[in-house]
């Protein structure tokens, strides 16, 4: 004798709940992995925009310490006078006095336009620097070095810049019995007075 066949019928409602219970644990499987992905991506953009951030506040605190010293440098340059360019009116006026008081016929002088600084060697600067200078050739005859120390000075009302002798050559004229002042001191000397230009104070 067979044994009875099982009601499909009755089977129906149990397979169909454990398809569905399947299908819904796969959903929910795939859901949690996509929620999953979902959040890392947006933690890895959270710390990818995190250390940006970082950067640029490092970027921006050495921009800011940059820039201070940068002041400090640049109050410390007009505090010696190196910003200002050399007085070339006040220069003449100081040395046309001076030849005046000394009495100095023999006396003439050039002073060159504002130019970059070259100095004699070259190798001294390395490389090209925002120096500027001012160049007094002073040559003609004095009576004593005195004198020529006195013309070889900055002019006193002005202490800008650096007022550097560049070379000065002397010889005394031979002597001559007619005259009865001591012979003449020649000279031929060159005077920098040298600045520094800005990017903007270029013209």
């Amino acid at each position: 004798m067979k044994p009875p066949l099982p009601d499909l019928r009755r089977l129906q409602g149990p397979l169909v709940a454990g398809a569905l219970a399947i299908v819904t644990s796969a959903s929910l499987i795939a859901w949690t992995n996509t929620t999953r992905n979902t959040a890392e991506a947006l933690l890895r953009k959270e710390i990818a925009q995190l250390a940006e951030a970082r950067e640029q506040h490092a970027e921006t605190r050495r921009t800011d310490t940059d820039a201070r010293t940068a002041l400090r440098q640049l109050s410390a340059l007009q505090t010696a006078g190196l910003l200002t360019p050399a007085d070339r009116q006040g220069w003449q006026t100081h040395l046309h006095k001076l030849r005046q008081t000394f009495q100095l016929d023999r006396l003439d002088w050039e002073i060159s336009p504002l130019k970059p600084f070259t100095p004699d060697d070259p190798a001294v600067l390395a490389k090209p620097t925002a120096l500027v200078a001012s160049i007094l050739r002073l040559h003609g005859e004095v009576a004593h070095e005195e004198q020529l120390l006195r013309l070889i000075q900055r002019p006193p009302a002005n202490r800008a810049g650096l007022f550097v002798p560049r070379h000065c050559r002397l010889a005394r004229r031979a002597l001559d019995e007619t005259e009865a002042r001591p012979p003449a001191l020649s000279i031929d000397c060159e005077i920098d007075w040298i600045s520094l230009r800005l990017p903007d104070q270029v013209r």
